[in-house]
């Protein structure tokens, strides 16, 4: 038996997708393929390849498949097969901006971050250290250059049995032994905070998703993130000031904890690799405009047009 057989063997055994709705079904897969698909040097769309590159969103998307098979028919004659708003246009603009960028970001040596925006700001946070600390709810505002998300919540649903529903909830001693086939839906919140986000991985892609016209590279993240907190707590000294990678949650693999809000994302977004700057205890406003100097010393700065 080959890896796609055993999947789906055991896929049928568990079943964990058998209370999704077909729209939510067809959500996932979405989800499932906008994370393996990556920006070549030619700036083409690329799947990844192989179980080593992909595996888990292979193992995903066969759970899909099959349980799509099980409810509503043959997968290929029913998915809609329609656009969803994740997957960016890629026109000829992006195309040769991503071309521009593929030798510098070949050459790229990790750790390092990574900060893509307009022209001007880049150039500011080069030359200047200036960068936007913003409220995480801004990130929900039509006009931001990128991919909308709400960053003060976030989903947990399926099926779940009586000890992993009180592991998620805050009064577990009401919680049942018994919950047959209950279907759960949990959404946790957390108060709006400051946010400033941060690629870990020189990806292609990103130029497309956050419409960059120049990069930065920051290639000592560790003297960034210090300036950073320096000019933070010279401003807000009672601040609680945190730098977290972020994780990517699969609502329907539950976490074993109430997650973090603050540094958990929905895992459509996994091929991000973001790091972020995480401020609670001041008032940003709309955005409160930092400058923490110059920082050509550690960054390089990559004009795409």
């Amino acid at each position: 038996m080959d890896r796609g057989e055993a999947n789906t063997a055991w896929y049928r055994k568990n079943r964990y997708l058998r209370g999704i709705s077909k729209d939510d079904l067809e959500d996932r897969i979405f989800d499932i393929l906008n994370n393996m698909i990556r920006v070549s040097d030619d700036a083409m769309f690329v799947p990844l390849k192989g179980f080593g590159e992909c595996g888990e969103w292979m193992d995903k998307l066969i759970h899909c498949q099959e349980e799509f098979n099980i409810k509503f028919g043959n997968f290929a004659e029913n998915f809609s097969k329609g656009q969803r708003r994740e997957i960016l246009p890629f026109d000829e603009d992006r195309r040769k901006r991503i071309k521009i960028a593929a030798t510098p970001f070949r050459q790229v040596q990790e750790p390092v971050f990574l900060r893509y925006g307009s022209m001007s700001n880049m150039y500011d946070l080069y030359h200047q250290g200036q960068l936007m600390l913003q409220p995480a709810k801004r990130f929900l505002d039509e006009d931001l250059a990128a991919v909308q998300d709400d960053e003060c919540m976030i989903d947990v649903r399926g099926i779940l049995d009586s000890e992993a529903v009180r592991r998620l909830v805050v009064n577990p001693q009401a919680v049942p032994d018994v919950i047959p086939d209950q279907h759960v839906h949990l959404s946790f919140e957390t108060a709006d905070y400051a946010i400033y986000c941060m690629g870990t991985k020189p990806e292609l892609r990103m130029i497309a998703d956050w419409d960059a016209r120049a990069v930065v590279i920051i290639k000592q993240p560790e003297e960034f993130q210090r300036r950073l907190i320096h000019s933070i707590q010279s401003r807000f000294p009672d601040a609680q000031i945190s730098f977290q990678d972020v994780a990517y949650l699969d609502p329907y693999y539950p976490p074993t904890k109430p997650p973090d809000v603050c540094a958990v994302k929905h895992f459509r977004y996994s091929y991000q690799n973001e790091r972020r700057l995480i401020v609670h205890g001041c008032d940003v406003g709309t955005g409160l405009l930092l400058n923490i100097g110059s920082i050509t010393d550690i960054a390089s700065f990559v004009p795409l047009e």
